[in-house]
């Protein structure tokens, strides 16, 4: 093999080595370290999805507390309209001991009847049961109306609850509430929001990819009556690839190019040395190498001009 054909491939070697283990330590380190980042956001949006539903929870409580006292002081009909209008609660219901509905007002689609009883209506009391309605429930304890028994207030919980719930949200990922292990309200196709449930089953709190969507979840708890799941597709890696692939053979043919024309100016001098030499041990020593530089191939150079020029003395 030529001097000149060494020198390149040694020069493609040197430079092509780290490249290559580069490319590769980022090809496998760069889709996890995505994946990480896309998890680590999921996990904050599912933290608050639940405090948003938490915090809705605290003023359906306090919204039944106010209910009871307005009824108290206004009256079944009058109290329950007036919630409704100064709480924004989409429902509210006073029930006496039999367990019949005294007054109503507003109404949440999805129950189980048009005027459900208070006794439906606790999903954030037990954090269950939300099935159709963020609720909360309370007693009546009223001296001058003592059949009245329990009073219950509701917003309802349909596709457009977790729709509002991901636009709150950095990059609006996917939002699904499960109660009970059903899916109530979702912003996925109703297929992926069921391949995520029936993936998350029971587990705790956590971070796994469902299909081709990374999916954090949290279970529902007392105050907060919903199992959250929040997810977005995988980190698109493919475009990085091969961006990595490109960069490579870009890499390898600046290399092969650079190399060839170092090794060619590198090996001219020691090319043309070797040529006289070859003359010289032929007999012809009528012949001098141009010296073109100061370097040890230079000072060769100059070496066989003086030998050349006693041998021919």
């Amino acid at each position: 093999m030529a001097l000149r054909t060494r020198l390149s491939l040694a020069f493609v070697f040197v430079v092509l080595v780290p490249v290559v283990v580069g490319a590769i330590l980022v090809a496998v380190v760069a889709p996890r370290v995505l994946h990480d980042q896309v998890s680590g956001r999921l996990r904050t949006a599912r933290t608050s999805v639940a405090d948003v539903i938490a915090a809705r929870c605290n003023q359906a409580m306090q919204a039944v507390q106010i209910l009871g006292l307005e009824v108290s002081a206004l009256g079944p009909d009058a109290a329950v309209r007036q919630v409704v209008r100064d709480s924004g609660v989409d429902y509210a219901v006073v029930a006496d001991a039999s367990g019949h509905v005294v007054a109503a007002a507003g109404s949440l689609p999805g129950a189980p009847s048009a005027t459900p009883l208070p006794a439906v209506l606790d999903s954030c009391g037990s954090g269950q049961d939300g099935s159709f309605a963020i609720s909360a429930r309370a007693q009546l304890a009223i001296a001058a109306e003592p059949l009245l028994s329990e009073v219950a207030v509701g917003w309802s919980v349909d596709a457009g609850t977790s729709a509002a719930l991901s636009a709150d949200l950095d990059g609006e990922p996917g939002v699904t509430l499960l109660a009970g292990g059903t899916v109530v309200s979702t912003t996925l196709a109703e297929s992926t929001a069921a391949k995520q449930a029936a993936a998350v089953g029971n587990r705790a709190t956590g971070v796994i990819d469902v299909g081709t969507r990374v999916t954090a979840f949290g279970p529902a708890a007392k105050g907060q009556p919903y199992a959250v799941i929040v997810s977005e597709p995988q980190p698109a890696t493919a475009r990085f690839i091969w961006l990595l692939i490109a960069v490579v053979a870009i890499t390898i043919v600046g290399g092969l190019v650079i190399g060839r024309s170092l090794a060619r100016l590198i090996s001219r001098p020691v090319m043309e040395l070797s040529d006289a030499a070859a003359r010289v041990a032929d007999g012809d020593l009528d012949i001098a190498i141009p010296v073109r530089s100061r370097d040890e191939v230079g000072r060769l150079a100059g070496a066989f001009n003086h030998m050349t020029s006693e041998l021919r003395t």
